[in-house]
C-alpha cells in the first residue's frame, strides 16, 4: 500500500486539528447536561456513577440524553482513535490508548477548571473506549485494504 503523499499528510493534519478544535468547542461550549444552578464546579470521581445514573432514570431524564451522555462520548472519541492510527508510522494501540486518555483528561480539567462542565471519570472512561475502538475499526478496514490490494497484485 502506497505512503502518503506531503500533501494527503498535509490534509490529514488539518483535519485532526479541525477536529480537535470542534471536540473542544462541543465539550466547554456546546451540550451541557450538568450544570449546577449556583454555579460551582462539579465533579464525579466514582467509576460508573454518572453512567449508571443515566441509565436507571433514563425515564426522567430522556432517552436521548441518556444515549447522548453514554454513547456521544464514545462515538465522539472515535475519530481520534482512527486518526492516530492513520498517521504515524510506529502507533499502536497503547500510543492510543494514552493519546485518548490524555487528550479527555485534558478536556475535563479544562471543563472543571473554568466552570464549563463537570470533571466526570465516566467520560474519561467512554472517551478512552471511543479512543480506542476508532483505532480498532480504523486498523481493521485498513486490513481490509491491504488485502484487496495484495489480491488485486497478485491477479495481474
Amino acid at each position: 500500500m502506497k505512503q502518503l503523499t506531503k500533501k494527503q499528510r498535509r490534509i490529514l493534519i488539518l483535519l485532526f486539528f479541525l477536529y480537535l478544535a470542534l471536540v473542544f468547542y462541543v465539550t466547554c461550549f456546546g451540550v451541557r447536561m450538568d450544570n449546577v444552578a449556583d454555579g460551582s464546579p462539579r465533579y464525579n470521581l466514582k467509576p460508573f456513577k454518572e453512567i449508571l445514573r443515566f441509565w436507571n432514570q433514563r425515564e426522567i431524564v430522556g432517552t436521548r440524553s441518556m444515549l447522548l451522555n453514554i454513547f456521544g462520548n464514545v462515538v465522539m472519541f472515535m475519530p481520534l482513535g482512527m486518526f492516530v492510527c492513520a498517521v504515524p508510522k510506529k502507533a499502536n494501540i497503547l500510543i492510543c490508548l494514552i493519546i485518548s486518555a490524555f487528550f479527555s483528561l485534558l478536556i475535563e480539567t479544562i471543563q472543571f477548571c473554568f466552570n464549563l462542565g463537570s470533571f466526570d471519570v465516566d467520560d474519561l472512561i467512554l472517551n478512552t473506549a471511543g479512543g480506542v475502538l476508532g483505532y480498532i475499526l480504523f486498523a481493521i478496514f485498513r486490513g481490509f485494504v491491504r488485502l484487496a490490494h495484495r489480491d488485486k497484485k497478485a491477479k495481474a
